[in-house]
C-alpha cells in the first residue's frame, strides 16, 4: 500500500485532535522504558542515535545493489499474519 505525502498531511491535519492523545502515549511509553533500561535520558538518547547509524550502515553496505523496497521485503520472505 502506498500512501501520497499529501494526502497523508491532509489526514493528519484534520484528524490531529483524535491521533495525538495516541501518539504521545506510545512516545512516553517508549520513552520509559528507554529510561528503564539505559536509568538516564542521555543515555537512552546516544543509545538510539548509534543504533539508528548502526541500521542505516548495514543497510548501506548489504543493500546497496539491491531493491530493499517494503514491497520486495514482503515478497522476499513471505511472511504470514492473521489477516492474510
Amino acid at each position: 500500500m502506498k500512501f501520497e505525502p499529501a494526502k497523508l498531511s491532509k489526514f493528519i491535519e484534520q484528524n490531529y485532535s483524535y491521533l495525538m492523545p495516541y501518539f504521545y502515549e506510545m512516545q512516553i511509553e517508549y520513552m520509559n522504558s528507554m529510561n528503564d533500561i539505559y536509568k538516564d535520558l542521555d543515555t537512552a538518547l546516544i543509545a538510539m542515535f548509534l543504533t539508528n547509524k548502526l541500521y542505516q550502515s548495514e543497510n548501506k553496505e548489504n543493500y546497496l545493489s539491491k531493491n530493499i523496497s517494503t514491497n520486495n521485503f514482503d515478497q522476499k520472505n513471505k511472511f504470514k499474519t492473521s489477516f492474510t
